[in-house]
């Protein structure tokens, strides 16, 4: 759900990383967004954006990062052991409580869509930017929210 921090910015400003979603029924994005690092809170106002304007999804693939599920190499506690189970991350919580089902995707298929939304956002939305004169993260993301693409 996000692409490697890059050079978006092409030397007017920071490498950014850029949090996005496809919506896999429709082949839209819903939202993307610039951070300086992938984290927890770029996420999280990715999921805000999404169920303010599209509603409640009613589940997330993602690529098993460390933000959606626990390392498996992070050893469990014996409350973990004893209830079979690992506790959530902090952003797994949240799509519990939403009732999203959390999925890590595995299947070359599903790697395969979001890296072609990679490829086209780094392709087509590199030279919005660079049109925009784009030099920051606000700037850059007043850019995104105006972008549209459908893989």
């Amino acid at each position: 759900m996000a692409a490697p921090r890059d050079d978006w910015l092409e030397g007017r400003g920071p490498y950014l990383s850029l949090v996005g979603a496809i919506d896999d029924a429709t082949g839209k994005v819903p939202h993307a967004l610039f951070r300086d690092e992938e984290d927890v809170q770029g996420y999280t106002l990715l999921l805000r954006h999404i169920v303010r304007n599209q509603g409640i999804p009613e589940a997330l693939y993602h690529d098993g990062h460390g933000i959606f599920v626990r390392p498996r190499r992070e050893p469990e506690s014996l409350e973990e052991q004893l209830a079979g189970r690992r506790k959530p991350t902090q952003f797994g919580r949240m799509l519990v409580e939403l009732g999203v089902i959390s999925i890590t995707s595995l299947s070359p298929q599903a790697k395969g869509r979001i890296e072609r939304l990679w490829g086209t956002f780094q392709n087509r939305l590199k030279s919005e930017l660079r049109i925009a004169g784009a030099a920051n993260s606000r700037e850059a993301n007043l850019v995104a929210v105006g972008f549209s693409v459908t893989i």
